[in-house]
């Protein structure tokens, strides 16, 4: 995540005039795995925009930010009070219900276990109106696509949105997506729930590099509960899943919520094998400790 820029500052980014798809527009009145093709026409100008890189480059955040701003800007006009971004909707939810007081009791404000550990990241007993939630990188999404216009929290009304940029030019590593960690607790608690609240939808975006600008390439929308292929989870990079959303498969015919329960079952395999091989290096350098103490003895 990235600090903001106000509508105003970002409308260089994209076209002034466009159609806005009204409320409910897809027919399906709630935001599930829709989201994506509900994305789809939204999104369809970004490909081809041009935006200004600064004098410190594109590098790193530099470019991704450009990207996720100017990606937020064109939903944000196509789709109207149905986007906002993260913390703008914990700061509102917490207005809306300044009576309510103490961590446990806000949290209970953002829905179930599933929803708490995607939104919940913040400390919410600290939040006042007078000091409310800015932006941070240790938000889940650039920003929440509603089914209305108003700001509901019940299963299936919303999706998280993120945004995944590259530059198209060099085959890197994919990016960090999302921590295993944090992903294990929302799946868990929608599988004790019983239902999975809301789908979490990757937006990737390449870029070309041209002169001082970023040329941005179609961009592709994808649900990670279609996912079909087990996700890699990178435990040396601060246990992130890794995958490239223009490239990553949209197969699984499942629900989301056998998704979620597929997930915590490969997600604690794989974390018992990690732990395996942790294991045994530790039980090797022990044994090269033992042996380094014992030369040293002799000589």
């Amino acid at each position: 995540m990235t600090p903001s820029r106000t509508l105003e500052q970002l409308a260089l980014f994209v076209d002034e005039e466009v159609e806005v798809i009204p409320t409910g527009a897809s027919g399906y009145g709630v935001v599930g795995r829709e989201a994506v093709f509900e994305l789809e026409p939204a999104l369809a100008g970004v490909a081809g925009k041009k935006l200004r890189v600064g004098a410190g480059g594109h590098a790193g955040h530099a470019g991704g930010s450009l990207v996720e701003e100017a990606v937020r800007v064109a939903l944000s006009k196509k789709l109207g009070g149905r986007v906002r971004r993260q913390h703008e909707v914990i700061n509102e939810l917490l207005e809306a219900n300044e009576d309510v007081t103490g961590k446990t009791a806000r949290e209970a404000l953002l829905g179930g276990s599933a929803a708490r550990a995607a939104l919940g990241g913040r400390d919410l007993s600290k939040w006042s109106a007078g000091t409310p939630f800015e932006e941070s990188q240790s938000d889940t999404a650039d920003a929440i696509l509603f089914a209305g216009d108003e700001i509901d929290m019940s299963d299936n009304a919303y999706a998280l949105l993120d945004v995944k940029s590259g530059d198209l030019a060099k085959a890197g590593q994919a990016p960090n997506v999302i921590s295993a960690n944090k992903l294990f607790r929302i799946c868990l608690g929608a599988v004790e729930a019983g239902a999975m609240p809301f789908d979490i939808v990757y937006i990737g975006v390449g870029y070309r590099v041209s002169g001082n600008r970023l040329v941005l390439d179609k961009p592709r929308a994808i649900s990670l509960f279609s996912i079909n292929e087990d996700v890699y989870i990178n435990w040396a990079s601060a246990n992130q899943l890794q995958f490239h959303p223009l490239e990553v498969d949209q197969d699984y015919k499942g629900t989301p919520l056998q998704w979620a329960d597929r997930f915590i079952g490969s997600y604690v395999s794989a974390k018992e094998e990690h732990a395996r091989k942790l294991v045994g290096k530790v039980e090797a350098e022990r044994d090269l400790v033992r042996l380094a103490r014992r030369t040293a003895k002799k000589g």
